[in-house]
């Protein structure tokens, strides 16, 4: 909410108020990325109406482990410019780090360059 206050009328109000709780969770979720970098098991995908993951494990629209650290790609680029805004470099200089290699660690596990699309053709972007 924070981001699209700022990016749609420049007002960056919520940014100084809630940059350190932004930054706090932003730090929690990292602390979910395995030996991989990847993130796992935070958060799910969006899901059809009365959907029983057990009888249907596969009807997600996309993998959530894949939305997940797609999400998490944007939240990196927003917190950097975020940290930015607020001159903390040494947080902007981490957030740059992380977005990279986070995106490094998507097209490897994720990314197939011969079909050029998301594995099992889901349908996200893979980060740029």
């Amino acid at each position: 909410m924070q981001w699209y206050n700022y990016l749609f009328y420049g007002d960056d109000t919520l940014v100084e108020e809630y940059y350190k709780d932004m930054k706090a969770l932003t730090n929690f979720y990292l602390s979910f990325k395995d030996e991989n970098v990847i993130i796992q098991g935070v958060m799910g995908d969006w899901c059809p109406p009365s959907w029983d993951r057990r009888l249907n494990p596969y009807a997600l629209e996309c993998d959530p482990i894949i939305s997940v650290n797609a999400y998490f790609y944007h939240v990196f680029g927003i917190m950097e410019g975020f940290a930015k805004m607020k001159q903390d470099t040494t947080f902007e200089a981490q957030m740059k780090q992380e977005k990279e290699a986070l995106k490094q660690a998507f097209n490897k596990f994720f990314y197939c360059p011969f079909q050029k699309q998301i594995l099992n053709g889901m349908q996200v972007k893979r980060p740029r």
